[in-house]
């Protein structure tokens, strides 16, 4: 009876021991999606909100509705990361520039 739950503890026991490396890759995944929202957040609310640039009040509040604060920040990120990137993409591409493409398509390579 016991040889038909071999295959059962070795999976059991090889779960049990990767618990360790998938919290310090959720670890890593953190402070880096920490490490965009920081980044966008900044230069967005720098370039949108500052001086000198013309933009309609619906786009600043629709920029700060995903990108405002570093919470929002946040959870655009992880929206890029495990969601549909495609709207956010598109929000910063009409928005702000095209170029901010570049930023997207980088975020899901390297995440």
């Amino acid at each position: 009876a016991v040889q038909g739950f071999d295959s059962l503890i070795i999976m059991t026991t090889a779960l049990k021991d990767s618990v360790n490396a998938l919290f310090w890759v959720a670890m890593i995944m953190l402070v880096v999606e920490m490490m965009f929202a920081l980044l966008l957040n900044q230069v967005l609310v720098a370039l949108v909100f500052g001086a000198g640039h013309e933009y309609s009040d619906a786009d600043q509040t629709l920029l700060f509705e995903y990108f405002g604060t570093f919470l929002r920040a946040m959870l655009t990120m992880f929206q890029l990361t495990l969601g549909t990137w495609v709207p956010v993409a598109r929000i910063l591409q009409e928005t702000v520039s095209p170029y901010f493409n570049i930023f997207t398509i980088l975020h899901k390579v390297i995440i």
